[in-house]
């Protein structure tokens, strides 16, 4: 059974990162501030202790809302070019020899939107299905190709949900198989370090931290959970949008993404007897609410791979936060200095989440509840 891909892909020595050009493009008063359609990618420089944030701050004096968020252009967004013989390796990588049967692929994409997603919305539906539809899956994700990495680590997480008859049609004897075979595959891919776009790398890792071997495993789902939010914080997610420059489709993805790194941090605080990672007196993310589950093109969105979000499971989600903000107030009571309160804190807190929690996900008398509201009262007992 192929554990792998055939041929190892270890980039080409990248040249030295373009540090020089960045800070030219952040304090050259005279060169033009590029915009979300120019940058092609962003640099967080909001807190006053960053190394940039005094120079920048002078080009920005006339503001009356300095940006937290820079967009940085070309080549130097991402401190390395690629090089010339790594550029076919990139397109070959392009086929799909190693991608089970369409078939197989479109129930596993059907899988994961119908019982993952809810859970953790950190993928654009419309973005995804519509690259995916294009059938071209690539090293390096584009706008006309879905990155390889992300589908390879989209069938990982589908492979732990599916039927065992999906995981044999994949060519798998066993669901343990499949889903050590596709974790390979998508670590191969990341260790390569070939994908420049943030958001991929970031979406990559998130699903990368649901992958557990064993107590012992040094590169355990915090690990990778870690390398998410680090991605995450450098180009400011952790911080309020409004004046990003930002489209608002994509600053609603960006506050799903952090929602979701949020509560992770916390089920594993909680599962793990782990620190958290996050604290809610470094963001100022907009507050939750529904309308962070509109997508892009969702309105005209029809497609039965993907579907599109139920209220009853964005009321889910939104409330999942809730019970994983108190979670971590829970973890902040077992720590060995500051802990005082925190615990009787958790109680009051959850006791005004409980009397407080929507009609449609209180349990009632009826022997038919839906499988959302359960889940959410599993977590809460």
């Amino acid at each position: 059974m192929d554990s792998g891909p055939q041929s190892p892909l270890e980039p080409a020595s990248p040249p030295k990162p373009q540090t020089d050009a960045i800070y030219a493009d952040l304090i050259d008063d005279d060169a033009p501030i590029p915009t979300q359609e120019q940058g092609s990618t962003v640099l967080y420089v909001g807190n006053p202790l960053h190394n940039l944030s005094y120079t920048v701050g002078q080009r920005r004096l006339s503001d009356p809302q300095r940006p937290l968020h820079y967009f940085v252009v070309g080549e130097s967004a991402t401190g390395r070019v690629v090089a010339e013989n790594e550029a076919p390796r990139t397109l070959t990588m392009s086929n799909n020899d190693h991608l089970p049967p369409k078939a197989v692929q479109d129930e596993l994409v059907r899988i994961y939107f119908s019982v993952f997603q809810p859970s953790y919305p950190f993928l654009d539906r419309s973005h995804f299905i519509g690259l995916y539809n294009t059938g071209e899956f690539t090293v390096v994700g584009s706008s006309r190709s879905l990155s390889l990495m992300l589908l390879q680590a989209v069938f990982l997480t589908a492979f732990t949900h599916c039927s065992t008859s999906v995981v044999q049609s994949a060519g798998f004897q066993s669901r343990i198989d499949a889903k050590v075979t596709y974790f390979r595959r998508t670590k191969a891919l990341w260790d390569a370090a070939l994908e420049t776009d943030r958001l991929i790398n970031i979406q990559v890792l998130l699903l990368l931290q649901f992958w557990w071997d064993s107590p012992t495993e040094q590169k355990d789902s915090i690990f990778w959970l870690n390398m998410a939010i680090s991605l995450a914080q450098g180009c400011g997610m952790h911080r309020s949008t409004a004046c990003s420059g930002l489209p608002d489709h994509q600053r609603r993805l960006w506050t799903r993404i952090w929602a979701c790194l949020r509560l992770r941090d916390a089920q594993l605080a909680t599962a793990l007897g782990r620190p958290l990672h996050l604290h809610s007196e470094d963001c100022d993310v907009e507050p939750l609410d529904v309308s962070i589950f509109l997508e892009d093109n969702d309105l005209q969105m029809d497609e039965p791979l993907v579907g599109r979000s139920t209220h009853l499971e964005k009321l889910y989600f939104l409330n999942m936060s809730k019970l994983s903000n108190i979670a971590g107030l829970i973890s902040q009571g077992h720590r060995p200095r500051g802990a005082d309160g925190k615990l009787a804190e958790a109680r009051t807190t959850l006791r005004e989440w409980y009397q407080s929690l929507e009609t449609e996900l209180q349990l009632g008398a009826g022997y038919h509840v839906e499988f959302w509201v359960k889940f959410l009262h599993i977590y809460y007992k």
